[in-house]
Protein backbone atom coordinates (compact mmCIF):
# COMPACT_ATOMS: atom_id res chain seq x y z
CA UNK A 1 0.00 0.00 0.00
CA UNK A 2 0.91 4.01 -0.62
CA UNK A 3 0.91 5.81 2.19
CA UNK A 4 1.04 9.98 1.70
CA UNK A 5 3.78 11.44 3.36
CA UNK A 6 2.76 14.82 3.67
CA UNK A 7 0.99 16.03 7.16
CA UNK A 8 -2.08 16.84 4.70
CA UNK A 9 -2.39 13.79 3.00
CA UNK A 10 -2.37 11.52 6.05
CA UNK A 11 -4.30 13.40 7.96
CA UNK A 12 -7.08 13.78 5.22
CA UNK A 13 -7.08 9.65 4.51
CA UNK A 14 -6.21 8.83 7.90
CA UNK A 15 -4.55 6.01 6.73
CA UNK A 16 -1.36 5.84 9.14
CA UNK A 17 -4.35 5.26 11.96
CA UNK A 18 -6.35 3.14 10.21
CA UNK A 19 -7.16 -0.36 11.92
CA UNK A 20 -9.05 -2.90 9.67
CA UNK A 21 -10.70 -5.25 11.46
CA UNK A 22 -10.61 -7.52 9.01
CA UNK A 23 -7.35 -7.95 8.70
CA UNK A 24 -5.63 -11.39 8.30
CA UNK A 25 -5.08 -12.57 12.44
CA UNK A 26 -2.54 -15.16 13.43
CA UNK A 27 -3.61 -18.71 12.81
CA UNK A 28 -6.29 -17.95 9.73
CA UNK A 29 -6.35 -19.63 6.61
CA UNK A 30 -5.37 -16.79 4.58
CA UNK A 31 -5.53 -18.27 1.26
CA UNK A 32 -9.74 -18.80 2.19
CA UNK A 33 -9.92 -15.71 4.12
CA UNK A 34 -8.10 -13.35 1.57
CA UNK A 35 -10.34 -14.68 -1.58
CA UNK A 36 -13.22 -13.74 0.63
CA UNK A 37 -11.91 -10.74 1.37
CA UNK A 38 -11.69 -9.89 -2.46
CA UNK A 39 -15.35 -11.24 -3.45
CA UNK A 40 -17.34 -8.81 -1.06
CA UNK A 41 -15.00 -5.66 -0.46
CA UNK A 42 -14.28 -3.23 -2.81
CA UNK A 43 -10.94 -2.92 -4.36
CA UNK A 44 -8.54 -0.42 -5.03
CA UNK A 45 -5.41 -1.90 -6.97
CA UNK A 46 -2.24 -0.03 -6.21
CA UNK A 47 -0.52 -1.32 -9.84
CA UNK A 48 3.39 -1.08 -9.27
CA UNK A 49 6.13 -2.60 -11.63
CA UNK A 50 5.70 -6.23 -10.25
CA UNK A 51 1.54 -6.36 -9.09
CA UNK A 52 0.80 -8.09 -12.77
CA UNK A 53 3.42 -11.01 -12.21
CA UNK A 54 2.47 -11.76 -8.98
CA UNK A 55 -0.30 -15.00 -8.87
CA UNK A 56 -2.05 -13.66 -5.36
CA UNK A 57 -2.68 -10.09 -7.04
CA UNK A 58 -4.14 -11.75 -10.09
CA UNK A 59 -6.20 -13.79 -7.51
CA UNK A 60 -7.29 -11.10 -5.60
CA UNK A 61 -8.49 -8.90 -8.83
CA UNK A 62 -10.22 -12.22 -10.76
CA UNK A 63 -12.20 -12.97 -7.17
CA UNK A 64 -13.49 -9.08 -6.87
CA UNK A 65 -14.08 -9.10 -10.74
CA UNK A 66 -16.30 -12.55 -10.80
CA UNK A 67 -18.01 -10.78 -7.94
CA UNK A 68 -18.70 -7.75 -9.56
CA UNK A 69 -17.31 -5.75 -6.90
CA UNK A 70 -16.33 -2.31 -7.55
CA UNK A 71 -12.64 -2.07 -8.47
CA UNK A 72 -9.91 1.23 -8.75
CA UNK A 73 -6.09 0.88 -10.18
CA UNK A 74 -3.76 3.60 -8.93
CA UNK A 75 -1.00 3.22 -11.09
CA UNK A 76 2.29 3.94 -9.86
CA UNK A 77 4.71 2.45 -12.15
CA UNK A 78 7.69 3.68 -12.34
CA UNK A 79 10.00 1.93 -15.01
CA UNK A 80 7.20 -0.14 -16.37
CA UNK A 81 5.80 -3.57 -16.89
CA UNK A 82 7.67 -6.79 -17.87
CA UNK A 83 4.12 -8.25 -18.98
CA UNK A 84 0.53 -6.99 -18.17
CA UNK A 85 -2.25 -9.05 -17.46
CA UNK A 86 -5.50 -8.89 -19.34
CA UNK A 87 -6.91 -9.99 -15.62
CA UNK A 88 -6.16 -6.56 -14.33
CA UNK A 89 -7.41 -4.26 -16.80
CA UNK A 90 -10.46 -2.89 -17.79
CA UNK A 91 -10.82 -0.91 -14.59
CA UNK A 92 -11.12 2.86 -13.70
CA UNK A 93 -7.53 4.43 -13.72
CA UNK A 94 -6.47 7.07 -11.65
CA UNK A 95 -2.22 8.00 -12.18
CA UNK A 96 -0.26 8.18 -9.18
CA UNK A 97 1.77 11.22 -9.54
CA UNK A 98 5.03 11.02 -7.39
CA UNK A 99 6.58 14.76 -8.40
CA UNK A 100 6.24 15.57 -5.17
CA UNK A 101 4.60 15.00 -1.42
CA UNK A 102 1.69 17.12 -2.30
CA UNK A 103 0.70 15.24 -5.85
CA UNK A 104 1.17 11.99 -3.74
CA UNK A 105 -1.30 12.99 -1.29
CA UNK A 106 -3.53 14.20 -4.29
CA UNK A 107 -3.12 10.93 -6.27
CA UNK A 108 -4.08 8.82 -2.89
CA UNK A 109 -7.01 10.76 -2.58
CA UNK A 110 -8.36 11.06 -6.16
CA UNK A 111 -7.42 7.37 -6.23
CA UNK A 112 -9.87 6.63 -3.17
CA UNK A 113 -12.67 9.49 -3.88
CA UNK A 114 -13.04 7.63 -7.30
CA UNK A 115 -13.52 4.17 -5.38
CA UNK A 116 -16.30 5.81 -3.19
CA UNK A 117 -17.89 6.88 -6.96
CA UNK A 118 -17.71 3.37 -7.83
CA UNK A 119 -19.15 2.22 -4.54
CA UNK A 120 -22.15 4.09 -5.01
CA UNK A 121 -22.49 3.65 -8.73
CA UNK A 122 -22.74 -0.39 -7.55
CA UNK A 123 -25.14 0.38 -5.12
CA UNK A 124 -27.25 2.22 -7.44
CA UNK A 125 -27.08 -0.35 -9.65
CA UNK A 126 -28.79 -2.77 -7.43
CA UNK A 127 -31.03 -0.33 -6.71
CA UNK A 128 -32.78 0.89 -10.32
CA UNK A 129 -36.00 -0.79 -11.22
CA UNK A 130 -34.62 -2.67 -14.10
CA UNK A 131 -32.04 -4.49 -11.73
CA UNK A 132 -35.08 -5.29 -9.64
CA UNK A 133 -37.01 -6.78 -12.11
CA UNK A 134 -34.13 -9.00 -12.96
CA UNK A 135 -33.85 -9.66 -9.91
CA UNK A 136 -37.82 -10.42 -9.02
CA UNK A 137 -37.43 -12.88 -12.03
CA UNK A 138 -34.22 -14.81 -11.33
CA UNK A 139 -35.78 -15.36 -7.85
CA UNK A 140 -39.20 -16.71 -9.89
CA UNK A 141 -37.61 -18.69 -12.62
CA UNK A 142 -37.20 -22.20 -11.54
CA UNK A 143 -33.65 -24.40 -13.07
CA UNK A 144 -36.44 -26.61 -15.33
CA UNK A 145 -36.90 -23.65 -17.72
CA UNK A 146 -35.25 -24.10 -20.80
CA UNK A 147 -35.69 -20.48 -22.14
CA UNK A 148 -35.00 -18.10 -19.90
CA UNK A 149 -38.21 -14.77 -20.94
CA UNK A 150 -36.20 -11.40 -19.17
CA UNK A 151 -32.66 -10.25 -18.94
CA UNK A 152 -29.92 -12.73 -18.65
CA UNK A 153 -27.41 -10.94 -16.91
CA UNK A 154 -26.85 -7.42 -15.58
CA UNK A 155 -23.08 -6.99 -14.65
CA UNK A 156 -22.87 -3.76 -12.17
CA UNK A 157 -19.52 -3.42 -14.15
CA UNK A 158 -18.73 -3.09 -18.17
CA UNK A 159 -18.79 -7.05 -19.33
CA UNK A 160 -15.82 -8.03 -20.46
CA UNK A 161 -14.48 -12.18 -21.83
CA UNK A 162 -13.70 -13.05 -18.40
CA UNK A 163 -17.00 -12.07 -17.44
CA UNK A 164 -18.88 -14.56 -20.24
CA UNK A 165 -16.14 -17.07 -19.48
CA UNK A 166 -17.97 -18.80 -16.45
CA UNK A 167 -21.51 -16.86 -17.12
CA UNK A 168 -22.26 -18.19 -21.07
CA UNK A 169 -21.47 -21.67 -20.09
CA UNK A 170 -23.51 -21.61 -16.99
CA UNK A 171 -26.29 -20.18 -19.06
CA UNK A 172 -26.09 -22.79 -21.76
CA UNK A 173 -26.75 -24.86 -19.02
CA UNK A 174 -29.69 -23.51 -16.83
CA UNK A 175 -31.59 -22.66 -20.32
CA UNK A 176 -30.55 -24.59 -23.29
CA UNK A 177 -33.06 -23.48 -25.27
CA UNK A 178 -32.46 -19.85 -24.83
CA UNK A 179 -32.21 -18.21 -28.04
CA UNK A 180 -31.63 -14.35 -26.79
CA UNK A 181 -29.21 -12.71 -24.76
CA UNK A 182 -30.07 -9.63 -22.93
CA UNK A 183 -26.99 -8.50 -21.32
CA UNK A 184 -27.49 -4.91 -19.58
CA UNK A 185 -24.45 -3.18 -17.91
CA UNK A 186 -23.83 0.42 -16.46
CA UNK A 187 -22.54 3.38 -18.71
CA UNK A 188 -20.42 4.09 -20.94
CA UNK A 189 -21.42 1.61 -23.52
CA UNK A 190 -19.07 -0.72 -25.35
CA UNK A 191 -16.96 0.49 -27.86
CA UNK A 192 -17.38 -1.11 -31.45
CA UNK A 193 -14.46 -3.01 -31.44
CA UNK A 194 -15.09 -4.31 -27.46
CA UNK A 195 -18.72 -4.89 -28.50
CA UNK A 196 -18.03 -6.92 -31.73
CA UNK A 197 -15.30 -9.06 -29.48
CA UNK A 198 -17.53 -9.74 -27.04
CA UNK A 199 -20.37 -10.74 -29.51
CA UNK A 200 -18.23 -13.42 -31.45
CA UNK A 201 -17.75 -15.16 -27.51
CA UNK A 202 -21.74 -15.21 -27.33
CA UNK A 203 -21.46 -16.93 -30.62
CA UNK A 204 -19.21 -19.70 -29.31
CA UNK A 205 -21.77 -20.40 -27.11
CA UNK A 206 -24.22 -21.08 -29.67
CA UNK A 207 -26.58 -17.62 -30.15
CA UNK A 208 -26.93 -15.81 -33.50
CA UNK A 209 -25.29 -12.76 -33.74
CA UNK A 210 -28.86 -10.91 -34.41
CA UNK A 211 -30.15 -12.21 -30.60
CA UNK A 212 -27.07 -11.05 -28.46
CA UNK A 213 -28.11 -7.64 -26.99
CA UNK A 214 -25.19 -6.07 -25.24
CA UNK A 215 -26.98 -2.58 -23.81
CA UNK A 216 -27.01 0.17 -20.91
CA UNK A 217 -30.02 1.16 -19.63
CA UNK A 218 -29.91 4.58 -21.71
CA UNK A 219 -29.43 2.73 -24.91
CA UNK A 220 -32.04 0.23 -24.04
CA UNK A 221 -35.05 2.82 -23.21
CA UNK A 222 -33.22 4.94 -26.26
CA UNK A 223 -33.85 2.05 -28.67
CA UNK A 224 -37.59 1.99 -27.69
CA UNK A 225 -37.00 -0.63 -25.15
CA UNK A 226 -39.44 -2.60 -23.34
CA UNK A 227 -39.84 -5.20 -20.62
CA UNK A 228 -41.34 -7.10 -17.49
CA UNK A 229 -43.34 -8.92 -19.67
CA UNK A 230 -41.56 -11.71 -21.17
CA UNK A 231 -38.73 -10.96 -23.38
CA UNK A 232 -37.38 -7.79 -23.58
CA UNK A 233 -37.99 -5.64 -26.50
CA UNK A 234 -36.24 -3.25 -28.21
CA UNK A 235 -37.53 -0.92 -31.49
CA UNK A 236 -34.47 0.14 -33.12
CA UNK A 237 -31.03 -1.00 -33.31
CA UNK A 238 -28.09 -0.75 -30.94
CA UNK A 239 -27.44 2.85 -31.17
CA UNK A 240 -23.51 2.67 -30.39
CA UNK A 241 -23.44 0.11 -33.07
CA UNK A 242 -25.63 0.52 -36.16
CA UNK A 243 -25.37 4.53 -35.68
CA UNK A 244 -29.26 4.85 -37.28
CA UNK A 245 -28.68 8.50 -37.16
CA UNK A 246 -26.26 9.24 -39.37
CA UNK A 247 -26.48 12.10 -41.87
CA UNK A 248 -28.95 13.63 -39.18
CA UNK A 249 -28.97 17.03 -37.45
CA UNK A 250 -30.94 18.03 -34.07
CA UNK A 251 -30.56 21.48 -33.28
CA UNK A 252 -30.82 22.49 -29.71
CA UNK A 253 -32.38 25.81 -28.38
CA UNK A 254 -31.71 26.23 -24.46
CA UNK A 255 -31.21 28.58 -21.88
CA UNK A 256 -31.84 29.43 -18.26
CA UNK A 257 -35.52 29.75 -17.38
CA UNK A 258 -36.50 32.27 -14.42
CA UNK A 259 -37.97 29.41 -13.12
CA UNK A 260 -35.00 27.09 -12.30
CA UNK A 261 -34.48 27.82 -9.13
CA UNK A 262 -38.35 27.71 -7.74
CA UNK A 263 -38.11 24.10 -9.45
CA UNK A 264 -34.96 23.24 -7.19
CA UNK A 265 -32.82 23.30 -9.91
CA UNK A 266 -29.34 24.82 -11.00
CA UNK A 267 -28.09 26.17 -14.27
CA UNK A 268 -25.52 22.60 -13.72
CA UNK A 269 -29.22 20.66 -14.58
CA UNK A 270 -29.40 22.79 -17.93
CA UNK A 271 -25.84 22.12 -18.63
CA UNK A 272 -26.18 18.18 -17.54
CA UNK A 273 -29.19 17.88 -20.11
CA UNK A 274 -27.45 19.68 -23.41
CA UNK A 275 -24.42 17.59 -22.55
CA UNK A 276 -26.50 13.93 -22.28
CA UNK A 277 -28.83 14.46 -25.30
CA UNK A 278 -25.78 15.42 -27.58
CA UNK A 279 -23.46 12.88 -26.05
CA UNK A 280 -26.51 10.00 -27.26
CA UNK A 281 -27.10 12.01 -30.67
CA UNK A 282 -23.05 11.63 -31.25
CA UNK A 283 -23.38 7.52 -30.23
CA UNK A 284 -26.21 7.61 -32.35
CA UNK A 285 -24.45 9.06 -35.16
CA UNK A 286 -25.82 12.03 -35.69
CA UNK A 287 -25.02 15.79 -35.44
CA UNK A 288 -25.63 18.67 -33.29
CA UNK A 289 -26.10 22.28 -34.02
CA UNK A 290 -26.38 24.86 -31.62
CA UNK A 291 -26.61 28.85 -31.55
CA UNK A 292 -24.37 30.66 -29.34
CA UNK A 293 -20.68 31.59 -28.46
CA UNK A 294 -18.30 30.78 -25.87
CA UNK A 295 -18.59 33.06 -23.06
CA UNK A 296 -20.73 34.93 -23.34
CA UNK A 297 -24.06 33.46 -21.45
CA UNK A 298 -24.25 31.90 -18.01
CA UNK A 299 -24.82 29.00 -18.18
CA UNK A 300 -22.10 28.62 -20.87
CA UNK A 301 -24.27 26.06 -22.71
CA UNK A 302 -22.14 26.44 -25.77
CA UNK A 303 -18.45 25.20 -24.25
CA UNK A 304 -21.00 22.63 -22.67
CA UNK A 305 -21.26 21.40 -26.41
CA UNK A 306 -18.02 21.85 -27.60
CA UNK A 307 -16.81 19.71 -24.52
CA UNK A 308 -19.09 16.90 -25.17
CA UNK A 309 -17.74 17.15 -28.98
CA UNK A 310 -14.38 17.10 -27.59
CA UNK A 311 -14.79 14.04 -25.05
CA UNK A 312 -16.01 12.28 -28.01
CA UNK A 313 -13.48 12.84 -29.99
CA UNK A 314 -11.15 11.60 -27.80
CA UNK A 315 -12.53 8.51 -27.24
CA UNK A 316 -13.42 8.00 -31.30
CA UNK A 317 -9.57 8.34 -31.59
CA UNK A 318 -8.66 6.20 -28.76
CA UNK A 319 -11.21 3.50 -30.09
CA UNK A 320 -9.12 3.62 -33.69
CA UNK A 321 -6.31 3.67 -32.05
CA UNK A 322 -6.76 0.18 -30.55
CA UNK A 323 -8.74 -1.14 -33.66
CA UNK A 324 -6.56 -0.38 -36.74
CA UNK A 325 -2.37 -0.95 -36.99
CA UNK A 326 -0.25 2.12 -36.99
CA UNK A 327 -0.15 1.99 -40.64
CA UNK A 328 -4.03 2.83 -41.20
CA UNK A 329 -4.49 4.49 -37.96
CA UNK A 330 -6.31 7.89 -38.83
CA UNK A 331 -7.13 6.91 -42.34
CA UNK A 332 -10.79 5.78 -41.31
CA UNK A 333 -13.22 8.67 -40.15
CA UNK A 334 -14.12 8.55 -36.60
CA UNK A 335 -17.93 9.95 -37.71
CA UNK A 336 -19.96 10.18 -40.88
CA UNK A 337 -19.44 13.08 -41.87
CA UNK A 338 -19.48 16.51 -39.07
CA UNK A 339 -20.34 15.90 -35.43
CA UNK A 340 -21.78 19.80 -35.06
CA UNK A 341 -22.67 23.13 -36.38
CA UNK A 342 -21.95 26.30 -34.37
CA UNK A 343 -23.99 29.03 -36.12
CA UNK A 344 -23.01 31.76 -33.58
CA UNK A 345 -25.27 34.86 -33.74
CA UNK A 346 -23.28 38.29 -34.60
CA UNK A 347 -24.98 39.68 -32.19
CA UNK A 348 -23.13 37.10 -29.47
CA UNK A 349 -19.84 38.47 -30.54
CA UNK A 350 -19.37 42.38 -28.49
CA UNK A 351 -15.37 41.57 -27.78
CA UNK A 352 -12.15 41.09 -30.18
CA UNK A 353 -12.02 38.28 -26.80
CA UNK A 354 -15.12 36.25 -28.10
CA UNK A 355 -13.85 36.33 -31.50
CA UNK A 356 -10.76 35.27 -30.92
CA UNK A 357 -12.13 32.33 -28.43
CA UNK A 358 -14.34 31.51 -31.50
CA UNK A 359 -11.57 31.43 -34.09
CA UNK A 360 -9.10 29.04 -31.88
CA UNK A 361 -12.45 26.80 -31.62
CA UNK A 362 -12.82 26.57 -35.28
CA UNK A 363 -9.04 25.70 -35.71
CA UNK A 364 -9.19 23.28 -32.83
CA UNK A 365 -12.53 21.44 -34.86
CA UNK A 366 -11.42 21.95 -38.13
CA UNK A 367 -11.84 18.07 -39.27
CA UNK A 368 -15.18 17.60 -37.09
CA UNK A 369 -17.57 20.55 -37.02
CA UNK A 370 -18.69 23.95 -38.57
CA UNK A 371 -18.56 27.35 -36.95
CA UNK A 372 -20.00 30.11 -39.00
CA UNK A 373 -21.90 33.36 -38.29
CA UNK A 374 -25.18 34.40 -39.21
CA UNK A 375 -25.52 38.03 -39.70
CA UNK A 376 -28.25 40.31 -38.97
CA UNK A 377 -30.14 38.94 -42.29
CA UNK A 378 -30.12 36.01 -41.43
CA UNK A 379 -27.04 34.86 -43.50
CA UNK A 380 -24.24 32.42 -43.02
CA UNK A 381 -21.24 34.32 -43.27
CA UNK A 382 -17.30 33.02 -42.28
CA UNK A 383 -16.11 33.48 -39.20
CA UNK A 384 -13.29 35.58 -40.94
CA UNK A 385 -15.14 38.01 -42.25
CA UNK A 386 -17.05 38.86 -39.02
CA UNK A 387 -17.16 42.38 -37.18
CA UNK A 388 -17.69 43.31 -33.59
CA UNK A 389 -20.97 43.77 -32.90
CA UNK A 390 -22.35 47.48 -32.49
CA UNK A 391 -25.33 47.73 -30.04
CA UNK A 392 -26.27 51.12 -31.15
CA UNK A 393 -30.25 50.55 -30.11
CA UNK A 394 -31.91 47.59 -28.47
CA UNK A 395 -34.32 47.51 -31.84
CA UNK A 396 -31.49 46.77 -33.72
CA UNK A 397 -30.32 44.01 -31.81
CA UNK A 398 -33.63 42.75 -31.20
CA UNK A 399 -34.57 42.36 -35.50
CA UNK A 400 -30.74 41.12 -35.99
CA UNK A 401 -32.21 38.42 -33.17
CA UNK A 402 -35.49 37.92 -35.34
CA UNK A 403 -33.84 37.40 -38.23
CA UNK A 404 -31.31 35.47 -36.43
CA UNK A 405 -33.83 32.36 -35.37
CA UNK A 406 -36.00 32.62 -38.33
CA UNK A 407 -32.47 31.24 -40.28
CA UNK A 408 -31.89 28.66 -37.82
CA UNK A 409 -34.42 25.83 -39.28
CA UNK A 410 -31.63 25.20 -42.16
CA UNK A 411 -29.36 23.51 -40.00
CA UNK A 412 -31.11 21.02 -38.85
CA UNK A 413 -33.83 18.27 -39.43
CA UNK A 414 -35.39 18.15 -35.81
CA UNK A 415 -35.30 20.87 -32.97
CA UNK A 416 -35.38 20.35 -28.97
CA UNK A 417 -36.39 23.42 -26.77
CA UNK A 418 -35.43 23.84 -23.06
CA UNK A 419 -36.19 26.37 -20.69
CA UNK A 420 -35.97 29.55 -22.27
CA UNK A 421 -36.87 33.42 -20.72
CA UNK A 422 -40.52 34.48 -20.66
CA UNK A 423 -39.72 38.08 -19.28
CA UNK A 424 -38.58 40.50 -21.86
CA UNK A 425 -35.56 42.58 -21.69
CA UNK A 426 -36.52 46.30 -19.54
CA UNK A 427 -34.60 48.76 -17.19
CA UNK A 428 -35.98 47.12 -14.39
CA UNK A 429 -34.91 43.39 -15.89
CA UNK A 430 -31.75 43.49 -17.57
CA UNK A 431 -31.68 39.46 -17.93
CA UNK A 432 -34.83 39.41 -20.07
CA UNK A 433 -35.07 38.05 -23.01
CA UNK A 434 -34.23 40.54 -26.17
CA UNK A 435 -37.19 40.99 -29.83
CA UNK A 436 -40.82 40.50 -30.43
CA UNK A 437 -40.88 37.28 -28.08
CA UNK A 438 -38.86 34.89 -26.45
CA UNK A 439 -36.50 33.20 -28.55
CA UNK A 440 -37.58 29.33 -27.72
CA UNK A 441 -41.25 30.30 -28.64
CA UNK A 442 -39.79 31.92 -32.00
CA UNK A 443 -37.32 29.26 -33.11
CA UNK A 444 -40.15 26.50 -32.04
CA UNK A 445 -42.68 28.53 -34.30
CA UNK A 446 -40.22 28.71 -37.18
CA UNK A 447 -39.30 24.85 -36.99
CA UNK A 448 -42.69 23.73 -37.19
CA UNK A 449 -43.52 26.43 -40.19
CA UNK A 450 -41.08 24.14 -42.07
CA UNK A 451 -41.93 20.53 -40.96
CA UNK A 452 -39.44 20.22 -38.31
CA UNK A 453 -40.21 17.40 -35.14
CA UNK A 454 -40.30 20.05 -31.85
CA UNK A 455 -38.97 18.20 -29.08
CA UNK A 456 -40.25 19.82 -25.90
CA UNK A 457 -38.36 19.49 -22.09
CA UNK A 458 -41.24 21.31 -20.25
CA UNK A 459 -39.18 19.84 -16.92
CA UNK A 460 -37.00 22.95 -16.77
CA UNK A 461 -39.62 25.62 -16.71
CA UNK A 462 -39.70 29.18 -19.00
CA UNK A 463 -40.63 29.03 -22.91
CA UNK A 464 -40.12 25.41 -22.96
CA UNK A 465 -42.91 24.79 -20.16
CA UNK A 466 -45.46 27.37 -21.41
CA UNK A 467 -45.42 25.48 -24.54
CA UNK A 468 -46.10 21.95 -22.98
CA UNK A 469 -48.83 23.52 -21.39
CA UNK A 470 -50.44 25.41 -24.07
CA UNK A 471 -50.09 22.53 -26.38
CA UNK A 472 -51.21 20.00 -23.50
CA UNK A 473 -48.29 17.81 -23.58
CA UNK A 474 -49.37 16.64 -19.89
CA UNK A 475 -52.08 16.76 -17.31
CA UNK A 476 -49.33 19.03 -15.03
CA UNK A 477 -47.54 21.22 -15.85
CA UNK A 478 -46.37 24.24 -13.13
CA UNK A 479 -46.25 27.22 -15.00
CA UNK A 480 -45.95 30.38 -12.25
CA UNK A 481 -48.71 32.80 -13.06
CA UNK A 482 -45.96 35.73 -13.07
CA UNK A 483 -44.47 33.40 -16.26
CA UNK A 484 -47.95 32.72 -17.71
CA UNK A 485 -48.92 36.56 -17.35
CA UNK A 486 -45.27 37.61 -18.74
CA UNK A 487 -46.02 35.81 -22.11
CA UNK A 488 -49.81 36.11 -22.10
CA UNK A 489 -50.04 39.53 -22.38
CA UNK A 490 -48.05 40.04 -25.30
CA UNK A 491 -49.87 40.64 -28.11
CA UNK A 492 -47.26 38.86 -30.23
CA UNK A 493 -46.26 35.92 -28.16
CA UNK A 494 -49.76 35.08 -27.70
CA UNK A 495 -50.67 34.80 -31.46
CA UNK A 496 -46.87 32.92 -31.90
CA UNK A 497 -48.51 30.42 -29.10
CA UNK A 498 -51.74 30.28 -30.97
CA UNK A 499 -50.03 28.97 -34.04
CA UNK A 500 -47.90 26.58 -32.63
CA UNK A 501 -50.91 24.77 -31.12
CA UNK A 502 -52.49 24.72 -34.42
CA UNK A 503 -49.60 23.23 -35.76
CA UNK A 504 -47.93 20.85 -33.65
CA UNK A 505 -48.09 17.45 -34.27
CA UNK A 506 -47.37 14.38 -32.01
CA UNK A 507 -47.09 11.52 -34.57
CA UNK A 508 -44.20 12.99 -36.21
CA UNK A 509 -41.96 12.97 -33.05
CA UNK A 510 -42.77 9.48 -33.41
CA UNK A 511 -43.05 8.55 -29.41
CA UNK A 512 -45.59 6.81 -27.56
CA UNK A 513 -48.21 9.31 -25.55
CA UNK A 514 -46.70 8.15 -22.06
CA UNK A 515 -43.32 9.44 -23.72
CA UNK A 516 -44.29 12.84 -24.97
CA UNK A 517 -45.90 12.83 -21.20
CA UNK A 518 -42.20 12.08 -19.77
CA UNK A 519 -40.60 14.15 -21.88
CA UNK A 520 -42.92 17.16 -21.10
CA UNK A 521 -42.15 16.77 -16.84
CA UNK A 522 -39.33 15.01 -16.45
CA UNK A 523 -36.19 16.64 -14.86
CA UNK A 524 -34.01 13.44 -15.68
CA UNK A 525 -31.22 14.80 -18.14
CA UNK A 526 -30.58 11.25 -19.33
CA UNK A 527 -34.43 10.57 -19.48
CA UNK A 528 -34.46 13.63 -22.19
CA UNK A 529 -31.46 12.97 -23.99
CA UNK A 530 -33.33 8.78 -23.98
CA UNK A 531 -36.82 9.70 -25.42
CA UNK A 532 -35.46 12.57 -27.98
CA UNK A 533 -33.15 10.29 -29.37
CA UNK A 534 -35.87 6.99 -29.20
CA UNK A 535 -38.01 9.66 -31.05
CA UNK A 536 -35.44 10.61 -33.59
CA UNK A 537 -34.64 7.39 -34.60
CA UNK A 538 -38.28 6.37 -35.19
CA UNK A 539 -38.59 9.91 -36.93
CA UNK A 540 -35.50 9.03 -39.29
CA UNK A 541 -37.09 6.11 -40.07
CA UNK A 542 -39.97 7.08 -40.93
CA UNK A 543 -38.79 9.35 -43.23
CA UNK A 544 -36.10 6.73 -45.36
CA UNK A 545 -39.22 4.01 -45.32
CA UNK A 546 -43.02 5.95 -45.46
CA UNK A 547 -44.80 2.22 -45.52
CA UNK A 548 -43.17 1.04 -41.98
Amino acid sequence: MLFPRSPVGSKKTQLCSFVDIHDLQPGQEWNETIRQQAKTSALLMVRTDHYSIREWTQWEVLEAKKAGMPIVCLSALETGESRGSFLLDHVPTVAYQNHSETSEAFSIIKALNRLIDETLKHALWQNQEVYLEFERHAKNTGHTDNNNRGFDAMPPRLPEPLMLTSFLSEHRKRYPNDNHLWILHPDPPLLPPEHETMVELCILANYSKNNIHLLTPRLFFAAGGTFGHGEPEVKTPNLSIERPLSNFTLSISASASEDLHRLGLTTSHLESVVAETAQLALISGGKISYAGAIGTHSPDLTESVLQVIKKYIEEAQLRQHRQCSQAFYGLTPIHAGHMFNLTVPCTSITSEEVLQKLLSSKTQFASTGKICVINDRGEEVALENTHIWEATSTDRTAEALSSIRKSLYKFAQARLVIGGKTIPKSSDYSDGYIGSIPGIIEETLEALRNRQPVYIAGGFGGAAAVLARSIGLADKIPVPKQTLDAVLHNDMCRDAIDEIRESYRRDVLCLEEEDVKKLATTQRPSEVGGLVVKGLVGHKRTCTNPSD
